[in-house]
């Protein structure tokens, strides 16, 4: 795989990193998913950093991409492998967090989110692909989201009238 990106340099060394990264994190989510007692979350930085998320009240999402093209077929299986492994993961039982305000009163989580929604741009509606997730809730399953293209749409645009 490496000798296809043709990756040399600095970019070789990063890329060799990712490697051991990702390595690392699916060491951590195999010994998740056996429910073995030592969990690796110290051998890379990356799950080191994401310990808080992969255990206690945490929750993780992971997407993995594919690519159609057959070169990469090999790339696409251990890619679905991880996925399948990420899926095999159970985080244990989602809890219900409740924000607080300045004066002590309660606020839900939707309350919050609504508010966080209104001072945000709008985003383009997601609409269903491929990708793995795993969860506080439960067992992980495969869901899918990707993002409308960006990209200004052909519809012609209203012009506005002269003096109006």
């Amino acid at each position: 795989r490496l000798a296809r990106s043709h990756a040399t340099g600095d970019r070789l060394k990063e890329t060799q990193s990712i490697n051991k990264s990702l390595s690392a994190l699916s060491d951590v989510f195999q010994a998740i998913s056996k429910k073995q007692a030592h969990v690796p979350y110290r051998n890379s930085k990356l799950t080191h950093l994401l310990q808080p998320c992969l255990s206690g009240d945490g929750k993780a999402l992971v997407i993995c991409n594919l690519s159609p093209v057959e070169e990469s077929a090999s790339e696409s299986l251990c890619t679905l492998r991880f996925a399948h492994l990420v899926g095999s993961c159970e985080l244990g039982k989602a809890t219900k967090h409740v924000a607080t305000t300045g004066n002590g009163n309660g606020a839900t989580n939707s309350s919050v989110n609504s508010s966080l929604n209104a001072s945000h741009c709008e985003e383009p509606p997601v609409t269903p692909r491929q990708s793995s997730t795993a969860s506080k809730g439960g067992k992980a399953s495969t869901t899918t989201a990707t993002r409308k293209s960006m990209a200004p749409s052909s519809a012609p645009v209203a012009k506005q009238a002269p003096g109006g």
